[in-house]
């Protein structure tokens, strides 16, 4: 039976007892008792604190629980949650009566899994006498580093690389009292996605659109395009876009544009991509306005024409990673417009640059 358990027998039983007996020195009596019960078993129960946490954003809390046993043995876990209340980092700290502290370290990415472990042994002078660290992605440990403390104090490390293959020996100066992996070690998790959370991109894009028979061609253009994901796995993506296309041609000219918004779907696959997958595609759909406008000017005369439409369209493109915050893009649409008197067809491409916003 637990300590609760037991007490919360012990007060019925007594209670009972002196309900029959009427006595109030006996209830006296064990009242003492129960107190100087509580005041004996008080070391082993846990004291709880929640304090607000911004570690993972606004919102979050941090909660430190701490127990000491009658061996004088003192155990602390603190969690840390982010502002939906998930899980991010759970520390387990233990602490004898002589100083030594074990330390055991959890980190948890947004959709719980556990992507970081650290194991750490202290002696009462808070030197660490050995370590092992290790980082996962889908499950699985892809990175391990083991320290041992030897005689003259100094460190044997060993780093098992299992994404690259590599295994890596060395020795650490005396008085290490932390882990530190290699910067090349840092986990994708805490890369930038492939698509991002949010993005915004531009570039260069040119069109052709055709009104029945007649063609036309516009070689100066440019697409600015913002677009925010919508899921954890960074999948589907809305999008807000505007482009301008204009050509001159004798004493005319031509500008076509658009503004419009999108759903877009990415093939890529989320944790792949951060590690070495460089390429990826998508495909979208559109549905905005498209505006059209002739100027004709010669000799100090003018006359402009202008008019708008519905527009829809569907695409998608390419992107090469070039960086964790860029991607260059390549891209392809096709978009009808409907004007007053004309159904207006155009085919668009672009290439660009995207920065994507770590998160």
């Amino acid at each position: 039976m637990d300590i609760y358990g037991w007490v919360q027998e012990y007060i019925l039983k007594w209670d009972v007892y002196s309900l029959l007996n009427n006595n109030k020195n006996m209830k006296m009596k064990n009242a003492i008792c129960f107190l100087l019960l509580i005041g004996f078993f008080s070391t082993g129960l846990g004291q709880t604190t929640t304090l607000p946490d911004k570690s993972y954003g606004e919102g979050g809390t941090k909660t430190v629980t701490t127990t000491t046993n009658n061996h004088g043995e003192k155990t602390t876990v603190t969690e840390i949650r982010d502002s939906e209340g998930k899980v991010r980092d759970r520390n387990h700290t233990w602490k004898d009566a002589n100083g030594n502290i074990i330390v055991n370290d959890t980190n948890f990415t947004k959709r719980g899994d556990v992507f970081k472990t650290v194991h750490q042994e202290f002696d009462n002078k808070k030197t660490l006498v050995n370590s092992q660290s290790k980082e996962w992605v889908g499950g699985n440990v892809i990175h391990t580093i083991n320290r041992t403390k030897k005689a003259d104090g100094s460190y044997d490390v060993h780093i098992d690389d299992k994404e690259k293959g590599k295994t890596f020996d060395s020795n650490e100066a005396a008085g290490t009292t932390y882990i530190q992996p290699p910067s090349d070690f840092k986990h994708p998790d805490q890369k930038t996605g492939c698509s991002s959370k949010f993005g915004v991109s531009v570039g260069y894009s040119y069109l052709s659109s055709k009104v029945g028979d007649e063609k036309q061609g516009y070689p100066f253009g440019a697409i600015v395009l913002g677009q925010y994901t919508l899921d954890e796995d960074e999948k589907w993506a809305i999008q807000l876009e505007g482009s301008i296309h204009s050509k001159k041609e004798d004493d005319f000219t031509y500008k076509q544009s658009y503004l419009m918004g999108g759903l877009k779907y990415d093939f890529k696959d989320k944790d792949k991509c951060k590690k070495d997958q460089k390429w990826g595609g998508n495909v979208r759909i559109l549905i905005g306005g498209g505006f059209f406008s002739e100027l004709y000017e010669a000799m100090g005369y003018s006359n402009k024409f202008k008019d708008c439409g519905l527009a829809g369209g569907f695409g998608g493109g390419v992107d090469l990673r070039v960086s964790d915050s860029f991607r260059a893009t390549f891209g392809a649409d096709y978009i009808g417009t409907k004007f007053d008197d004309d159904i207006v067809g155009g085919f668009r491409s672009s290439v660009g640059i995207q920065w994507n916003l770590t998160y």
